[in-house]
C-alpha cells in the first residue's frame, strides 16, 4: 500500500486494492475502499490473482514455522469474497486435511458451511441465548433452550459438533461483567457451554473470573494475581 501511495497509478500493487482516485493519501473519507471507512485499513482485492496467491502463502508460512498449527481463524470472514474462501479451503486442505478453518460471522453461518469454504463458525447465537437468560433476564429458561436448540438444528451434524461455543470474546463485554459479578450464573452458563454439542472456547481469564466491559475494557491484561489466588 505504501508503494501505491508513492507511485500512484504506476504502482504494480494498484490492483491489490480498490482505488477510487489518485493520488492516494491516508485521510478521512479515503480515495479507496477501507474497512468501515477506517483509513488505516484499506480493503484488499482478494479476487486479484497476485493478491490471492500472496494471501494463500500465509498458512504454509505459519505451518512451516509452527508445525503443530491446527487451525486458522478468519477475522470478519463474511466480508471477504466467497470465491477466495473456496480457493483458501482447497489450498489449505491440501496442506493439511485436518486443518480447522474457523470463520467469524455473528449470525447464520450456513452460507459458508456447505463444504466448500469453512469448517465452523464462531457461534455468537449460542452466546446470545445464554446472555439473554443468565445476565439480562430478558428470556425465560424455556426461551433460552428454544434458542439453543434452534441454533443447533440450523446446522448439519458434522458442523454442530465443531461449532465454536463461547461466553466471551475480544469483541464483547465479558460474561461475568454482564452477569454483574454473579459467579453462580457464570458457572451455570459454563456448564451448558461444556456439555452442549460443539467445541467450547474459553476467552483468556474467563476461567479465573476476569471482568471487563465493552471493547477495549474486555481486553485488559491477564490478571496473574487471580491465578495466584486460585492456586492458593
Amino acid at each position: 500500500f505504501k508503494d501505491v501511495i508513492a507511485n500512484g497509478e504506476a504502482s504494480k500493487y494498484k490492483h491489490w486494492y480498490f482505488i477510487k482516485s489518485y493520488p492516494v493519501t491516508v485521510k478521512d473519507n479515503p480515495p479507496y475502499e477501507a474497512w468501515y471507512g477506517f483509513p488505516s485499513m484499506p480493503k484488499l482485492n482478494t479476487v486479484n490473482p497476485e493478491t490471492s496467491q500472496y494471501l494463500l502463502s500465509v498458512t504454509p508460512f505459519w505451518k512451516a514455522t509452527l508445525p503443530n498449527l491446527k487451525g486458522v481463524r478468519l477475522d470478519v470472514g463474511n466480508e471477504v469474497d466467497p470465491r477466495f474462501w473456496r480457493e483458501f479451503r482447497t489450498a489449505n486442505k491440501k496442506l493439511d486435511p485436518n486443518l480447522w478453518i474457523l470463520g467469524e460471522v455473528w449470525g447464520d453461518g450456513n452460507p459458508w458451511l456447505k463444504g466448500d469454504q469453512w469448517d465452523s463458525v464462531m457461534n455468537y447465537p449460542f452466546r446470545d441465548a445464554l446472555v439473554r437468560y443468565f445476565t439480562g433476564g430478558s428470556d425465560s429458561l424455556e426461551q433460552m433452550f428454544g434458542r439453543l436448540q434452534s441454533n443447533l438444528n440450523s446446522y448439519p451434524p458434522q458442523v454442530q459438533r465443531n461449532l465454536m461455543n463461547f461466553l466471551s470474546t475480544h469483541d464483547t463485554a465479558r460474561f461475568l461483567t454482564l452477569a454483574k459479578g454473579d459467579r453462580k450464573s457464570q458457572k451455570l452458563a459454563a456448564t451448558i457451554q461444556f456439555t452442549w454439542p460443539g467445541a467450547p472456547s474459553v476467552y483468556y481469564g474467563e476461567e479465573i473470573g476476569m471482568q471487563g466491559g465493552v471493547d477495549p475494557d474486555n481486553r485488559r491484561g491477564m490478571r496473574w494475581d487471580l491465578v495466584t489466588k486460585q492456586n492458593d
